[in-house]
């Protein structure tokens, strides 16, 4: 191995295996392997033939020779297409140019030299390769990118891409979850670049069909689904086994951008809006955007044939109108008038509680804290509308439109490291953050945003080194964190208050004679707590 080499090596392993967070439970093999039997015309084997394989996307290249009996193996492949060559004296050379290698399975080849110069090559269509997998009883269904993005996937996650694989039963009509071939939820387990990515919280609960940091589907090569015959390289997690495997970068720089669009406008208005006046739907908007970028991560260097990156970013951004209400005092009772119901009968009558107040020794006006609250109750009212109250003739409800606003971001990022034509490294990361800016409780325009969240503690990523240190011996060494948990580092004092006073932040938890406060979701801090 080359000195540059080797320190490159070294970095990307350290930087690969930091630690933090919690290692993942599982580990699962995800690269795949390519067997074959070199034989002629008549059937009979021909050993010590030349087998060159190219990697299409890197043109990387690795050698081996077929043994006594004609065969071959490259056990340790990333996922993608391979050119396979044969060369052996007195024969035609043969080129098989387009083979598929897919996580967890072997590919088989059976290649037939004939009689000839080597100067001359025979081409085999990738038609000639068995369908059947006569290596492996695994039995898998792969969807690959190409035809990932042509399924019609409600939404960006790749998770739903599962379900278009045979033995795949949608939830019925009671609830419940993707189920495969009738096993039980928790007979399901998910992994990304072979670390577990389920959640055992949600398993425990009987859903399992659900991924801890969402996989989304610009940043994904292939999803497999394993549902029979798994094997010490599925880990013998469960019956189940749902696979994803990041893009990776190639000798060829890559990129796409994308937008998709979802509108309430294509939706038709309830017949309950309808029948009370309201004529707009209300807002519920999704704008999904981003694109990704693969190739040479180190061009015009010594290196700029051994390490390849890949980047996807996608964000949803969510705006939304959800109908809000609250109740409020009616003009008469915002000046201490009230009406109360003479004993049993149908006989209502005013009084006025601020004078009954202070014919009693009480104050006779309203505390100013208190007034300022209920004026800008009274000054909200008119962005939005008002319905009555049955049975209440003091107060009325306001309702309005509340638009909300969503920020979801999915940044994956891949970096691969041919050290040699036998050692590979590899990392992965991917990570889902939220910031939702909150709410507003009353619909005037200085009405502070309340209850802002952020969570940022979804992630996984891994760290592989494969090495092929023969046709049968190799290894994999493979290391993850799955993280789960939510932070709101953006909800600190002073950031959402709910109701100030001459600039003095306030916690109003109850008025006077039952009347609705603004507000008291959000706790301040007692040193700005003022009673």
């Amino acid at each position: 191995m080359k000195r540059d080499h080797l320190g490159f090596a070294v970095l990307v392993l350290c930087a690969s295996l930091a630690p933090g967070g919690r290692v993942a439970s599982a580990q699962v093999r995800i690269v795949g392997a390519i067997s074959g039997t070199v034989t002629d015309s008549s059937d009979a084997a021909v050993p010590n033939a030349r087998i060159v394989l190219k990697d299409s996307g890197t043109g990387n290249l690795k050698e081996t020779t077929s043994n006594a009996e004609g065969n071959f193996s490259f056990p340790d492949l990333s996922f993608g297409s391979f050119e396979v060559t044969v060369s052996a004296p007195g024969f035609q050379n043969t080129d098989v140019p387009r083979v598929t290698v897919e996580a967890s399975k072997t590919t088989d080849l059976a290649i037939k030299l004939q009689v000839g110069q080597q100067t001359q090559t025979v081409t085999v269509e990738a038609s000639a390769t068995p369908i059947l997998e006569i290596t492996s009883n695994l039995t898998s269904d792969t969807k690959e990118f190409k035809e990932i993005n042509q399924l019609p996937v409600l939404g960006r996650s790749a998770l739903n891409v599962a379900r278009f694989v045979p033995g795949a039963s949608p939830p019925d009509s009671g609830g419940g979850d993707t189920r495969f071939n009738n096993m039980p939820g928790g007979s399901i387990n998910i992994t990304v670049d072979g670390i577990n990515n389920a959640s055992n919280g949600f398993k425990s609960g009987g859903t399992s069909f659900f991924a801890t940091a969402p996989v989304r589907l610009g940043a994904v090569e292939e999803v497999t689904v394993e549902t029979a015959g798994l094997g010490a390289d599925s880990a013998g997690m469960s019956g189940t086994n749902v696979k994803f495997v990041t893009r990776r970068g190639t000798n060829q720089y890559h990129w796409s951008l994308f937008y998709q669009p979802a509108s309430e406008l294509f939706n038709a208005n309830t017949w309950t809006r309808n029948a009370t006046g309201q004529g707009f739907r209300n807002r519920a908007r999704t704008h999904n955007y981003g694109g990704n970028l693969g190739g040479r991560l180190l061009p015009g260097t010594r290196l700029k044939d051994n390490v390849f990156f890949f980047i996807n970013w996608e964000q949803d951004y969510i705006p939304t109108q959800n109908s809000s209400t609250e109740r409020v005092l009616n003009p008469a009772a915002l000046t201490g008038a009230y009406m109360y119901q003479v004993g049993n009968t149908n006989t209502y009558q005013p009084v006025n509680v601020l004078q009954i107040a202070a014919a009693n020794g009480y104050p006779g006006a309203v505390n100013p804290i208190v007034q300022d609250i209920l004026g800008k109750e009274n000054g909200a009212i008119r962005y939005g509308y008002l319905t009555p109250i049955n049975g209440n003739f003091n107060e009325q409800t306001l309702n309005w439109l509340d638009p909300r606003r969503t920020y979801d971001y999915y940044p994956t990022t891949r970096l691969d490291y041919y050290v040699t034509p036998s050692l590979q490294l590899t990392g992965t990361w991917s990570i889902q953050h939220q910031w939702v800016p909150g709410q507003h409780n009353w619909p005037s325009p200085d009405a502070p945003l309340q209850s802002p969240f952020r969570r940022g503690g979804y992630y996984i990523w891994s760290g592989a080194v494969n090495w092929t240190i023969s046709p049968r011996t190799f290894n994999e060494f493979r290391y993850g964190i799955q993280h789960s948990g939510d932070s709101n580092a953006a909800a600190k004092p002073g950031y959402a208050v709910e109701y100030s006073y001459n600039g003095q932040p306030l916690r109003v938890n109850n008025l006077p004679l039952g009347l609705s406060p603004i507000s008291s979701r959000t706790p301040i801090p007692p040193a700005a707590t003022r009673s």
